[in-house]
């Protein structure tokens, strides 16, 4: 899993990065939590590098990729959901979310993550919720106004 996450971040092959996605997505199912849970923030950060090295218009025509990006991504925030208070991944799925809108089984796969996500800290009680109240509502407000500014938005819609 370590030479997964090292690769996934260094190596300069695309095939590479992308078979260590698919990789940590069976490490993370397969792995127990106490192996998993100390580098969580640290995948979900390696997720978050390769997205922002990928123009998200061309990971359209890869929905293969993209679902396994979000099924890898929900994996490690679902290893636990709190890393969503503070961390990246909340936006992270988001920002998927924006660019994979228009297609159906990841806006279903997203959503659903996303109900899982809020059930799980909702079980933690209202101060859980409150922070995912502070973190989500400024992202979803910020999306409404970009459709707003632009007529035209796949996530507003």
């Amino acid at each position: 899993m370590e030479a997964s996450l090292q690769a996934m971040t260094h190596d300069s092959s695309e095939v590479v990065k992308v078979s260590c996605i698919r990789a940590l997505q069976y490490y993370l199912t397969a792995l127990p939590a106490s192996t998993t849970l100390p580098v969580q923030e640290t995948i979900i950060s390696a997720l978050a590098q390769y997205l922002s090295t990928q123009d998200l218009s061309d990971l359209n025509e890869s929905d293969d990729l993209i679902v396994t990006l979000v099924e890898t991504l929900r994996d490690a925030i679902m290893l636990d959901p709190r890393v969503c208070l503070t961390g990246a991944g909340l936006d992270l799925l988001f920002t998927i979310a924006g660019h994979g809108a228009n297609n159906f089984q990841i806006t279903m796969l997203i959503t659903e993550i996303f109900e899982d996500i809020t059930n799980k800290l909702t079980a933690q009680g209202i101060d859980a919720f409150g922070q995912l109240s502070a973190k989500v509502l400024p992202s979803l407000t910020g999306a409404f106004d970009v459709g707003a500014l632009t007529e035209e938005n796949a996530l507003t819609n």
